[in-house]
């Protein structure tokens, strides 16, 4: 039985951030990174291609717009992943979907579980 690939994309907005996590993502067996930005508002990423989306600080990532998250989070996004560096006062958006949050001190183990986690629901 063939298990299809978890295809999770990056949002980062340093460059050697989404290059870590990148190669954290590509060492897992069933995860295979299809894209990265330094923000969603580009365009940059195929959000319909996505599984799970992996965004490091979740305001920043958005961009500067405050409409910016709604209109991003209106499209088919199946799951988030937020890495941020306090998760115990994150409010998470009202938005239907499956979420996750890390701190940002998080593992490649701990990455990886997550991401396939949320892949499923």
């Amino acid at each position: 039985m063939t298990v299809k690939p978890v295809r999770a994309a990056i949002v980062a907005q340093a460059l050697a951030v989404r290059l870590g996590l990148r190669a954290m993502l590509q060492s897992a067996e069933n995860i295979v990174p299809i894209g990265e930005a330094a923000s969603l508002d580009g365009g940059e990423i195929d959000l319909d291609e996505v599984d799970v989306l992996v965004v490091v600080g979740s305001s920043l990532a958005f961009g500067a717009s405050l409409e910016e998250p709604e209109r991003v989070l209106s499209r088919h996004i199946p799951a988030v992943l937020l890495l941020v560096e306090d998760p115990q006062s994150l409010a998470l958006p009202d938005h239907p979907g499956t979420w996750g949050v890390l701190p940002l001190e998080t593992s490649a183990d701990e990455l990886t579980a997550a991401v396939l986690a949320l892949s499923q629901g």
